[in-house]
């Protein structure tokens, strides 16, 4: 079964197809590869207590040799974990205590150089989706927030993934746009 959300094409909510073509397998089992990248299918990942993983989506990135330098330059900032940098995907997936690191001093970081941080990439469980209506209905709510980009909302895996400019909006309007449509958003 084909569904169309937000011009991503989902097929059974486990296999993408990216602009350009690019097909990539959003299960768990993706993650031994690069293909996850794409999806951002490998977004969660063990996290002590007190720590919050954030992804940020990052421009200017081409090759390894460019997630090398993001990954070394935030590295650098004490207390921040990197989990992966991906320069196919554009991104940068790092854990830090938020108590302890702000996450401006992250962003500067992965911005030496050549790069920018446009946006933070949020996967949000949401709970009582049934259906593509369901699914529809959820992405119709997140594409009409400004700065808000729907990577993907899927009904099966009860998540939406969503790339966030943060200078305009945030995690939290997110959650309430879900849940205003009558689902459960954490």
């Amino acid at each position: 079964m084909i569904k169309y959300f937000a011009g991503t094409m989902v097929l059974g909510c486990a296999q993408v197809v990216m602009a350009g073509g690019a097909t990539c397998d959003t299960t768990a089992a993706a993650c031994a590869d690069k293909t996850e990248c794409a999806a951002g299918a490998c977004d969660v990942a063990s996290v002590a207590e007190g720590q919050e993983l954030h992804t940020y989506v990052v421009t200017g990135m081409t090759c390894g040799g460019c997630s090398g330098a993001v990954t070394k330059s935030v590295a650098s900032v004490e207390g921040v974990t990197v989990k992966k940098v991906c320069h196919e995907s554009g991104t940068a997936t790092v854990v830090f205590d938020p108590s302890k690191v702000k996450a401006s001093d992250v962003q500067a970081a992965i911005a030496k150089g050549k790069f920018a941080v446009t946006a933070e990439r949020f996967t949000v469980p949401v709970s009582g989706m049934t259906c593509s209506s369901c699914s529809g209905k959820v992405t119709k709510a997140l594409g009409s927030l400004e700065g808000v980009t729907v990577k993907t909302v899927c009904h099966e895996s009860g998540k939406a993934v969503v790339d966030v400019d943060t200078s305009k909006s945030n995690r939290a309007a997110v959650v309430k746009a879900i849940t205003a449509t009558g689902f459960k958003a954490s």
